[in-house]
């Protein structure tokens, strides 16, 4: 699928510059194309109002040495061909600067296709590629010719160019699509391993308790003369398992609420301070328990906006991940302040330092830093606080040092 997906991208991304490439080459042909031709018609009109000694033909005897333009005949951008031709068929040759006037038929030929049809346009014969205009009067019909083999020349060496170039930008450019394919895909390609990763998990979750169902719903209907006291443990053995699947669905389901950006946010505004200090209270009881206290600073006044029941939901989270893994008779600390235009939470707790790779991964769904998996939870606490986190605008990180860990939530002031 990845492959597939790289595949379509170079291809869109090469067809995409080829039609640009195609269609900014078309403009520069034409545009260049259309500059020649009319610098050519400049050039046959000045041509048309030249004036200079005549050198009179009787057909259909033509002049073999070619005639250079007369001084004082003025000057043209191109090699051109003037002749006249009276009423009575005479040629006049009033400049020629390129035309052999030795090939007679050469000659005719031209004078004929330009007598003949429109007043302009371009002959091709003879060997001789020519732009002719031409003009009547009182005294004949004069024409002028001018040779194209400059223009085309100059288009033959355009185009040839611009392939070129095309070429071995498209070559450059393919080569760049393969790196920015790499780079573009590499996204899709996390998301889809962490998908896999996220059904493997999320099977591997739910086999323990459905295991432990099924068994005991055997084992009850198995063993239908068996003692109560047997009896009664399986059924709360079916209940316990039943309750760990459905808090499991219940956490699975919010995370695909967050991704779905379906998650229902209702923000009021409200004192973050009061509202950790609360959460606090609630956890005193848990960590005097397991032989741990929490210590709190918090600012006084730290006004946001959030979803008050979600917002409990991280500081929770939080909480019960410092009461998990704090080192015995340690002190956890809670803090809250105004950094900047954001309030920040921060909860710190003793313990085992953890490592780069740890801290990197510690917010990824299913993720335990007990490999064992000896711990209750399923790794989707952190994960959690981190889309919730992103609902309110905010985001999550850790930290660690020599003295433990602490995980900070910061989201905008209100």
């Amino acid at each position: 699928m990845i492959q597939k997906l790289r595949r379509k991208f170079i291809a869109v991304n090469m067809l995409f510059v080829s039609v640009i490439l195609l269609t900014l080459f078309a403009v520069v042909t034409l545009t260049t194309g259309n500059s020649l031709r009319r610098d050519s018609y400049l050039a046959l009109e000045r041509s048309l109002s030249l004036s200079s000694n005549t050198l009179v033909l009787q057909p259909p005897e033509f002049q073999t040495t070619p005639q250079q333009a007369l001084p004082g005949s003025g000057s043209v951008a191109l090699p051109c061909l003037i002749v006249q031709v009276t009423q009575n068929n005479y040629v006049y040759i009033l400049t020629n600067q390129f035309f052999d006037t030795g090939d007679e038929d050469a000659l005719r030929n031209a004078i004929s296709a330009a007598l003949s049809g429109e007043p302009s346009g371009d002959y091709h014969g003879d060997g001789y590629h020519l732009r002719f205009l031409r003009s009547s009067g009182l005294s004949g019909t004069r024409i002028s010719f001018v040779d194209l083999s400059q223009e085309r020349s100059t288009l033959h060496a355009l185009t040839r160019n611009l392939s070129i170039i095309g070429l071995a930008t498209l070559g450059v450019f393919f080569l760049l699509s393969i790196r920015l394919s790499r780079w573009a895909v590499r996204p899709v390609e996390r998301s889809w391993k962490q998908q896999q990763q996220f059904v493997a998990d999320a099977s591997h979750e739910l086999k323990t308790p459905l295991t432990v169902i099924l068994s005991s719903v055997d084992m009850l209907q198995e063993c239908k003369d068996a003692e109560e006291e047997k009896r009664m443990r399986w059924q709360d053995n079916i209940r316990y398992a039943s309750g760990q699947m459905q808090t499991l669905v219940e956490q699975l389901l919010l995370l695909a609420r967050s991704d779905n950006a379906s998650q229902p946010i209702e923000p009021v505004p409200l004192n973050f301070a009061d509202l950790v200090e609360e959460q606090t209270l609630v956890f005193d009881p848990i960590a005097f328990e397991q032989g741990k206290s929490i210590e709190t600073a918090l600012s006084p006044d730290c006004p946001v906006q959030g979803d008050p029941a979600l917002l409990r939901r991280i500081v929770d989270i939080y909480l019960d991940n410092a009461c998990k893994y704090a080192a015995p008779n340690s002190i956890i600390r809670v803090s809250v302040q105004e950094i900047g235009r954001h309030i920040q939470l921060s909860v710190q707790s003793s313990g085992t330092p953890l490592t780069k790779e740890q801290l990197s991964r510690i917010f990824t769904r299913f993720y335990r830093v007990d490999s064992s998996r000896t711990q209750e939870g399923y790794g989707l606490g952190l994960s959690i606080a981190a889309e919730l986190a992103k609902l309110h605008r905010g985001k999550v990180w850790a930290e660690a040092n020599t003295e433990g860990n602490t995980f900070y939530f910061s989201l905008p002031k209100a």
